[in-house]
């Protein structure tokens, strides 16, 4: 699930950069990544010809992009915050994400990091009906990735 949902943000970065270098026109995920990965504010020369090349536009958008790249590559969950990180940077909106999914995500997460972190414990109120209670959850999940995945692929 965790490398899934880094590769949709990936593919919307990389079609947002496409889309920057095709065109020169910034999409919203573009704007998205200036507003949120931008290290710092530039600074205007006194004489617009003079311009650095640190604080020229086009180094403001791919700085913001190869941050975007970064926090993805370095993401190590699917709990709201990583979402917050991967999603939020690269234009989809806060009323966008339905609570039921970032809740699914979140137990998954958790669950997940109980096996890894504590797999030499067993206790009884852990233990779950796979058969059951996991598919369950795992089918519920895959019916809200899918109705994710029509909100990401309108980002660009």
């Amino acid at each position: 699930m965790e490398i899934y949902l880094e590769s949709i943000a990936s593919k919307i970065v990389n079609s947002a950069e496409k889309h920057w270098r095709q065109h020169g026109r910034v999409t919203n995920a573009v704007a998205a990544m200036l507003a949120y990965r931008s290290q710092k504010q530039p600074t205007l020369p006194e004489n617009p010809t003079e311009q650095s090349s640190k604080s020229k536009f086009e180094t403001l958008v791919y700085n913001a992009i190869s941050a975007q790249r970064s926090v993805i590559k370095g993401n190590h969950g699917i709990k709201p915050k990583n979402i917050s990180d991967l999603y939020l940077p690269i234009g989809m909106a806060p009323n966008q994400f339905d609570e039921a999914l970032l809740i699914q995500l979140k137990n998954l997460g958790e669950r997940r990091g109980d096996h890894v972190h504590q797999n030499s414990q067993v206790s009884l109120p852990k233990v779950r009906d796979p058969f059951s209670d996991e598919l369950q959850d795992i089918e519920f999940l895959v019916r809200e990735i899918e109705a994710f995945d029509l909100l990401a692929s309108g980002l660009k």
